[in-house]
């Protein structure tokens, strides 16, 4: 088939909605390719109404009055063959055609595939879905609605003969225009009913089973406090129980909240589901008291006893959202009393909601500046009248009243911003905010198909805070995630300051196959362009949410003149003031501009955009922090002292971590009771002669040292055999303990780059995680006061860690010292990995040189297995 005749059948309407409705018709293509504008067709007199009441009679032109003026149309205007029919927003509803049923827009959006894609599980098995045309209304809308949900691709001249012999995808087409061919196919109507079908298998599966439910005595139904916490925990229905704990009835969010005033609670004696013993049968009950009720959850009840909840966990009327016991509360601890300050005045009265859910630990920390009351049967009445000065609440049932409301969650992200800002404001770094949302002019015009990026996997609330990161490690050709952080490219490693970017999608570049073509890759040419000693570094999160984001941000050792870039796509940041306007931007400025304004990148929203969008985004970025950067670059950087809560502030939660509080009960076995204690972290891949000069010079400074073998079997040496060189080696030096380093101290779960370092040389490392730790925990377990390392000349990631160990590890009050090199002449520095290579050609004679007496022995006597990675328990 030739590029010629794809371009005539392909398409088979085009529509522009420019002041009314103009197409382009299939047997018009040809000619109107070049001025689309001299076609037009539309049908004067037709409402909306008018149309919706021709489809609801089920013949193909049934409504005399419409077929009556289509006859007139096309008669008048015989080379038209369709014609849309527009909303009062403009959008397309509907094709009229002139020898065709009434074409009626699929609705997709019918269908939450959720979490899971259950939905799309059938679609999923294709390498790639083509779509034939976006021309086509139906088309349109199914790419719209499952554009981030499946890997479309849009048919084109340059795919279309790979494309019609790809066994492994499948070809949706509006018409079937295409020859015989390997690739699977399907009409967009059968998808559509395909799907339909798909979904209405899932339907009974809406609800899941749950032991766990919330349940009160009837005795208690007027004890408003114990109700509240039992929503503000997640639980958006009831049981009411009698002494003997039999289920009487049930009452919803959504029923409390029509009747909270007059606390008359109803009791639903139906909203409960039986027991059954065809499960299918209890979740179809589920879905009718969901209809019915518009709960979302419902005791299960067998022979009067509640034994299990049914949860709504998808579905077209959304996600549950229920937390569970061990989710962790918003940490109020955190925000210092010169921020509190702030946004409470002394002696206010505040009343909340309860003492659950995302109020935890609120009413402790407040108690010393406001009088903070529990929501009560006694004091209902004072918070509707407003007598109270605040109210703060979690579940969303509240009523309107006098008293000025804010959500937990807002309240403690505005709070947290300001914190953060304080912080980064007292060391001398810039703060630029942007709101992602937000009306960009002609979106729906400016929308182009862009390729998502898969990403890895993400460990949610793990050991380094409640955020996200990245687990997996990428590295490949076009991708590259170490460390949690995609990376960079061109970023300088000796760079004076940094940028760092924060946010959702557009700052981890979703749609960025490449990582050169991210906001901070883009900015990053831009600023290497002018010569301008800066390293952009991308701290993007793996989920969408402000607070975890931001939690990120204040565990990030900032100095002055660095400047923060914090992306947001969340409405948290409205009900406090908490920027100033010289630092709030939107996402509409860039592209709303005079220079972007005609541009096309966007996917779906303003947020997600193809590589010219990250471009424009880069330049805007450019344009606000140029002149800043020109200025520091002549001005000598000064540290400034961080404010009081500092980073180390944060660990109030990162503690939670059993497996790290286990680690450090086994360390204090290990304590000793000199005065001034040193520690060495140390790879001995193998134990060289630098291995011992570093030792014997840390030792002239310090009454007792650690040394810390790196216990991670990722290098060429396994484990084993380290550790045995280094004990060794340290057997005859007195005031020394070799210690493994466990998984807390130069592993992959604080700093994978380390073992990648040879794919990192000259790329920018940020390796801040395995330094914070050490600072916060190990040292003060053992009561380190300094820290020694090798000078390192060669080896980019290990110099870059140096710089990030002198430049923390004083916040945690431990000191830190980089010994230089010892080299057998001016021009032969002892180095490990020349003895590797030499071990690996088993040339021992020309490494032993660099290895010391104990070293070269047990090489020489376990030289066979030297490179066998044998694991011991930790």
């Amino acid at each position: 088939m030739t590029a010629d005749v794809l371009i005539f059948i392909c398409p088979l309407s085009r529509t522009h909605v420019l002041g009314g409705v103009k197409c382009i018709l299939k047997n018009r293509f040809r000619f109107l390719w070049k001025n689309p504008e001299e076609a037009t067709a539309i049908l004067p007199g037709v409402t909306l109404d008018e149309v919706k009441a021709a489809f609801n009679v089920g013949d193909n032109f049934a409504g005399e009055m419409i077929k009556r003026k289509l006859e007139e149309f096309f008669t008048t205007n015989t080379d038209v063959e369709e014609l849309p029919v527009l909303d009062g927003e403009g959008r397309i509803v509907a094709v009229l055609a002139k020898e065709k049923p009434v074409e009626q827009y699929l609705p997709w959006h019918t269908w939450n595939y959720g979490e899971n894609n259950g939905v799309l599980a059938f679609l999923l098995q294709y390498r790639k879905i083509y779509l034939s045309s976006l021309e086509n209304i139906n088309m349109r809308g199914f790419y719209q609605q499952y554009a981030t949900a499946l890997p479309l691709t849009l048919l084109t001249k340059q795919n279309l003969i790979d494309a019609l012999n790809d066994s492994e995808s499948l070809l949706v087409y509006y018409e079937d225009i295409f020859p015989d061919s390997p690739v699977a196919k399907t009409q967009i109507i059968t998808l559509f009913n395909r799907i339909q079908l798909e979904y209405s298998k899932l339907i009974g599966e809406e609800f899941h089973v749950e032991k766990d439910f919330a349940s009160i005595n009837e005795k208690n139904l007027d004890n408003l406090s114990e109700i509240l916490s039992k929503f503000d925990d997640g639980y958006p229905t009831i049981a009411v129980l009698d002494d003997n704990e039999n289920f009487i009835g049930s009452f919803t969010q959504n029923a409390f909240a029509w009747s909270f005033p007059n606390s008359n609670y109803p009791l639903y004696g139906e909203l409960f589901i039986p027991y059954l013993d065809n499960e299918s049968d209890m979740l179809l009950k589920a879905r009718d008291v969901s209809a019915k009720y518009g709960a979302t959850e419902a005791p299960i009840v067998k022979d009067g006893k509640i034994v299990a909840s049914a949860v709504k966990h998808g579905g077209r009327w959304g996600a549950l959202g229920k937390r569970t016991k061990d989710s962790p509360p918003l940490h109020w601890d955190l925000i210092s009393d010169e921020v509190l300050q702030k946004f409470f005045n002394s002696g206010q009265k505040i009343i909340i909601s309860s003492e659950a859910g995302d109020l935890r630990g609120f009413k402790e920390r407040l108690s010393y500046l406001a009088e903070v009351a529990v929501m009560s049967k006694d004091n209902v009445e004072d918070y509707l009248t407003g007598k109270f000065d605040m109210f703060i609440f979690d579940a969303e049932i509240w009523m309107p009243s006098s008293t000025v409301k804010y959500r937990a969650a807002t309240l403690y992200s505005n709070l947290l911003t300001e914190e953060t800002r304080l912080y980064l404001e007292r060391n001398g770094v810039k703060f630029i905010f942007f709101a992602g949302r937000g009306e960009i002019s002609d979106l729906q015009s400016r929308r182009k198909i862009v390729d998502h990026v898969e990403l890895p996997s993400v460990i949610e609330d793990g050991s380094f805070g409640d955020y996200a990161i990245y687990s997996d490690i990428v590295d490949n050709e076009n991708l590259i995630i170490m460390g949690g952080q995609r990376r960079t490219t061109g970023a300088p490693t000796d760079a004076k300051n940094s940028i760092w970017v924060y946010g959702p999608c557009i700052a981890i570049g979703a749609y960025a196959l490449k990582d050169e073509d991210t906001v901070e890759s883009k900015l990053q040419a831009l600023i290497n362009r002018h010569n301008i000693s800066y390293k952009v570094v991308n701290c993007a999160g793996a989920v969408n949410s402000d607070i975890n984001n931001l939690h990120m941000l204040i565990d990030t050792p900032v100095k002055s003149g660095d400047i923060v870039i914090f992306f947001t796509g969340q409405e948290d940041f409205r009900q406090f003031p908490v920027f100033s306007l010289s630092s709030r931007y939107y996402i509409r400025d860039v592209f709303d501009s005079a220079k972007y304004r005609n541009l096309k990148c966007f996917v779906d929203t303003p947020t997600h955009m193809g590589p010219e969008g990250y471009q424009a985004v880069a330049e805007y970025i450019w344009d606000l922090t140029a002149s800043d950067m020109i200025k520091n670059a002549d001005i000598e950087s000064q540290d400034i002292p961080p404010m009081n809560f500092k980073i180390t502030k944060a660990k109030s939660y990162k503690m939670k971590n059993e497996e790290l509080r286990r680690y450090l009960e086994k360390l204090k076995d290990k304590r000793v009771t000199a005065k001034n204690i040193g520690a060495i972290v140390m790879n001995c891949n193998p134990f060289t002669k630098g291995h011992r000069y570093l030792i014997t010079k840390a030792l002239e400074q310090v009454d007792f040292l650690y040394i810390f073998v790196v216990e991670e079997d990722l290098s060429e040496i396994g484990f084993v055999h380290r550790m045995a060189m280094a004990q060794a080696n340290c057997d005859g030096l007195p005031k020394i303990m070799v210690l493994p380093s466990g998984k807390y101290m130069i592993s992959s779960y604080t700093f994978a780059e380390y073992f990648s370092k040879k794919a990192l040389q000259g790329q920018v490392i940020t390796p801040a995680n395995d330094v914070r730790i050490f600072g916060e925990h190990i040292a003060p377990c053992l009561r380190i006061t300094k820290r020694f390392a090798g000078e390192e000349p060669f080896d980019s990631v290990t110099r870059q860690y140096n710089e990030t160990m002198k430049e923390m590890l004083p916040k945690y009050g431990v000191a830190f010292e980089e010994i230089p090199r010892l080299a057998l002449n001016d021009n032969d520095i002892i180095s490990a990995t020349k003895v590797r290579e030499y071990l690996k050609n088993g040339d021992l004679s020309s490494c032993r040189p660099y290895l010391t007496k104990e070293s070269y022995e047990y090489i020489k006597l376990n030289l066979e297995q030297i490179f066998n990675k044998e694991v011991t328990a930790i």
